[in-house]
């Protein structure tokens, strides 16, 4: 079946492809070409030479030899440091694409085994120019992780036109969490996505973990006071973030951090989860009232901030110290406070969670705090859940076409240095909005209709057209229902899957059942079942409704 195919990423000149000679790679099935790459080439490297070779194969069943050691016979696609083209002005985890005399070379900045960049992440440059190469070039597109999700189109012929290409991503830090990344298959599909960090920052809540609760005895002026006293830590605890001995003890714990681990160059700063911030007179006068009238206590996270980030420097000025600005401390200060060099924040707006920034009061609410806090920072990268509602039940969460519209130019447009956007761990039904997620966090500016019609037209083939029908009824439907209704959040509620699910599942079962009548291909059948399973789930789970 032919199909057109979209081209991300790489730009070609019409001009260029007109006046220059292109590279055949493969003719009818048959290749003269070997991959080559250097013999103490990084491990990324490798698995680059290796998906060249798969997916080459794939597509036109030709068996390029990997070459690594010896003379290299040419023509060849080369790779990395063997491809001796000058990359000293790519950005890290970026790419240069080059035909010459015959041969492709494609290298990128590459971070060896155990290497890291200056700001502690890796790059994998050269991988990231193969992906891109076989996503332009061989037409090849990682839908879901497994070979199922793969879909490869027939190629027999394999023409590169000549040209010169460089690109990078956006972003320097590019996490998709909550897909199971921890498995093997999801982890070589980020790689295949080009997900990645040049930047490494650590910002999970960290307060139990450097300060314990047994610390309490000791130190009970650490801990935060409740009615004129100091009481006990349980749970999600918080601490007393006026109280400079508590600042040197955290200060110190992150240094003796750094000196058993001198290979790591982020610590997290970030409070714990949940309500019950210090009410002691030093804490309350730094808090505010945010403009909806509630505890903001920003003032006092940011100079604890500060005040940790002072005292580490002294020792580790080099090292980052990640923190959130969240929850009861996501709106700036009122007055400004100059953050220490060393601090770096992660603005998670938790008041857009789920899919209420299809509200427009809540984009204009978004609007305005992303250019304040970048009033206070360049330093900041970006940590959401804008198209998640987590759930069991095996129902899709649609992609939020219009959210993802509004929100990725803007993360840019904002200069966020990262992104942590949550995808969904069930590939079945949430397959789309994670290839998005991928897609935007390398091209921000990317088309996200466009990607989306991509990955239904690859992912479902003949019954594409039905599929991609139910998760845009599923977007018109859930907008719909969170304009309705102010508290609908990012958790599945009865009243979503009475409202949504259980309102539309007939529909949504007619939309399968006639993809499930016009699908040919064995992958295709195999993505869709996986959609499938989840919508007998979510079946069950309506009937206990009834």
């Amino acid at each position: 079946m032919k199909r057109a195919l979209l081209v991300i990423g790489l730009t070609v000149s019409s001009a260029m492809i007109a006046s220059c000679q292109p590279v055949t790679i493969v003719e009818d099935g048959a290749s003269d070409f070997s991959i080559v790459h250097a013999p103490d080439a990084p491990p990324s490297v490798v698995a680059a030479a290796q998906d060249l070779q798969k997916y080459i194969r794939a597509a036109s069943g030709a068996e390029l030899p990997i070459v690594s050691e010896g003379p290299a016979s040419e023509p060849a696609i080369i790779l990395g440091e063997a491809a001796g083209i000058d990359v000293s002005d790519v950005p890290l985890e970026g790419f240069r694409i080059v035909t010459r005399e015959g041969n492709v070379l494609i290298a990128g900045p590459d971070t060896g085994e155990d290497e890291h960049t200056p700001q502690g992440g890796t790059s994998a440059g050269t991988r990231n120019g193969v992906d891109a190469f076989l996503e332009q070039f061989v037409g090849v597109r990682w839908l879901m992780p497994t070979d199922v999700g793969d879909d490869v189109p027939e190629m027999r012929t394999i023409t590169v036109p000549e040209t010169d290409v460089t690109d990078a991503p956006f972003f320097l830090n590019r996490r998709v969490p909550y897909t199971q990344e921890r498995e093997p298959e999801v982890i070589e599909w980020w790689a295949r996505q080009r997900l990645g960090w040049s930047l490494y920052l650590s910002h999970g809540h960290s307060f139990r973990r450097t300060i314990p609760a047994e610390y309490f005895d000791e130190h009970p002026d650490w801990f935060p006071m409740f009615d004129g006293r100091r009481v006990p830590p349980t749970g999600r605890y918080k601490l007393c973030l006026s109280n400079q001995g508590l600042i040197e003890a955290f200060a110190q714990r992150v240094i003796e951090y750094f000196d058993e681990n001198p290979e790591r160059t982020s610590y997290s700063l970030s409070p714990s989860d949940s309500a019950g911030w210090c009410e002691c007179p030093e804490c309350r006068a730094m808090y505010e009232t945010d403009p909806a009238g509630n505890l903001s206590v920003t003032p006092a996270v940011l100079r604890f901030y500060n005040g940790v980030a002072k005292v580490v420097a002294q020792k580790y000025p080099e090292k980052v110290l990640a923190g959130y600005v969240y929850a009861q401390y996501v709106y700036p200060p009122e007055e400004p406070i100059e953050l220490e060099p060393n601090v770096f924040l992660v603005w998670a707006p938790s008041f857009d969670y789920g899919y209420t920034l299809f509200r427009p009061e809540l984009q204009r609410t978004w609007e305005r705090l992303a250019q304040q806090w970048m009033q206070v920072t360049d330093r900041i990268a970006y940590y959401d859940l804008p198209t998640s509602m987590s759930n069991e039940a095996g129902a899709p969460c649609p992609p939020g076409v219009e959210i993802l519209q509004f929100l990725y130019p803007r993360l840019k447009q904002h200069n966020m240095k990262g992104v942590y956007v949550y995808g969904q761990p069930a590939w079945g039904t949430g397959a789309p909005t994670n290839y998005l997620l991928a897609k935007l966090a390398w091209d921000p500016d990317a088309d996200v209709q466009a990607l989306l019609d991509e990955f239904m037209q690859r992912a479902y083939h003949e019954g594409a057209d039905e599929i991609e029908q139910m998760y845009a009824m599923l977007d018109s439907e859930v907008k719909r229902h969170f304009l309705e209704n102010d508290d609908a959040r990012y958790r599945l509620t009865p009243k979503i899957m009475e409202d949504v699910y259980a309102r539309n599942f007939a529909e949504m079962e007619r939309l399968y059942r006639a993809a499930e009548a016009k699908i040919t291909d064995p992958d295709a059948k195999q993505r869709l079942q996986w959609l499938g399973w989840n919508l007998t789930v979510l079946h069950w789970n309506l009937r206990q409704f009834r």
